[in-house]
């Protein structure tokens, strides 16, 4: 008698009439264990989320410098400016780097260039922040038409003085636009107190992966300049006369 209950009582339980409503109850606490986890995944992102971004970064000499978090071809308005300002200044800034201990004349021994001209060191330098599908055409132009002679043998300097320089306009992603009104000094024995040229232009500059030296240790004083003109991360495509309005 008890063997036969314990075989009714057995088939019962694998009874599918008996086994749905205990599949039903599991199905419901599984979806209850979901969706808490649900909801607490996305309480920890919430969390994470309002959360401030890190915004200091500490350098290899110790220095300690705020950053933003921008996509690759984004930039700053300030950092547009200051690479223009800066690029274009030195490239028409023709000073001389050297002094003859000999003759005790300040000479630059210049880079020469396919044309067999030659430019001042330091505009060959600041060139480089120059697209190279540029650069090359844009050297062989300043060294046959624009450079007076005597700049290498310092009887004749110049400076770019930069009146304005207006915001900078996106063309497309990655790629902006900016004006420049600036006036060209040219010093030399018959213009010592300068001649002043107008010199409005304007600026197309492009988005670029940062230039990283990558042995700095063994880097020459010209090469970590031509490194310097790349590290914000820019580069000249066009440099075109200001339309006046």
């Amino acid at each position: 008698m008890t063997a036969l209950n314990k075989e009714i009582f057995r088939q019962k339980i694998l009874d599918k009439s008996n086994l749905l409503p205990t599949l039903v109850w599991s199905a419901i606490g599984f979806g209850v264990i979901g969706t808490v986890t649900g909801i607490l995944s996305l309480f920890v992102l919430i969390v994470l989320a309002a959360k401030d971004v890190p915004s200091l970064v500490q350098l290899d000499n110790g220095q300690t410098v705020l950053v933003e978090p921008i996509d690759s071809q984004d930039r700053t308005d300030e950092v547009i400016t200051s690479f223009v300002e800066e690029a274009i200044s030195q490239i028409f800034t023709w000073n001389v780097v050297s002094k003859d201990q000999q003759t005790r004349r300040i000479t630059d021994p210049g880079i020469p260039i396919g044309t067999g001209q030659k430019v001042p060191t330091r505009t060959w330098q600041a060139s480089f922040a120059i697209a190279e599908d540029f650069r090359e055409v844009f050297l062989e132009e300043m060294a046959n038409s624009f450079i007076p002679r005597g700049v290498l043998t310092g009887d004749v300097q110049s400076t770019l003085l930069i009146d304005y320089l207006s915001q900078p306009r996106e063309l497309k992603s990655g790629v902006w636009e900016v004006d420049m009104v600036a006036f060209l000094v040219i010093f030399d024995g018959r213009n010592p107190q300068g001649k002043t040229t107008s010199f409005n232009k304007t600026i197309v500059v492009r988005a670029v992966e940062p230039a990283i030296d990558p042995l700095p240790d063994e880097t020459t004083a010209i090469q970590k300049a031509v490194y310097q003109t790349r590290s914000k991360g820019l580069t000249i495509d066009e440099i075109y006369e200001l339309e006046a309005k």
